[in-house]
């Protein structure tokens, strides 16, 4: 806990908290830099009454993201085939601007990045086989 605490005190992180009877049942941890906030970690104990304070805190996150000027609230991922089955959805109510996100790659060693590519290729093939589902780590 000591360690999680140091983190959060630093210039790229800010962690908000959520009590109930002087226990923290959720966290938030958000990434800032450079006028964005994004989503980093939501944590909750469902157990203790925590059902919604993830949704408490990403209201809190996106307060105090615009009392702090940050430009940009990003709540970041979010693919799936079916709205439904993804994180989409739960971030439609929030008023959200769908934004394309674009990997650029810079290859140097051609070689190297053409097995890597090939390798990491085959291992999610076999992965989506073993488990019968749709990976979102594509490359």
């Amino acid at each position: 806990m000591d360690k999680f605490w140091a983190e959060t005190q630093d210039e790229v992180r800010k962690t908000l908290f959520a009590y109930f009877d002087n226990k923290i049942i959720s966290t938030l941890s958000l990434g800032i830099f450079n006028g964005i906030a994004l989503t980093d970690q939501v944590k909750n104990l469902y157990s203790e009454n925590g059902t919604i304070s993830g949704s408490l805190l990403t209201w809190h996150g996106i307060k105090w993201a615009k009392e702090n000027g940050f430009r940009i609230y990003d709540m970041s991922g979010g693919f799936a085939d079916n709205l439904n089955d993804s994180l989409l959805f739960y971030k439609e109510k929030w008023g959200t601007t769908k934004l394309p996100y674009y990997k650029i790659k810079k290859v140097r060693a051609k070689l190297r990045y053409r097995i890597f590519s090939i390798l990491y290729k085959l291992m999610i093939s076999i992965l989506e086989k073993r488990t019968k589902t749709k990976s979102v780590y594509r490359i």
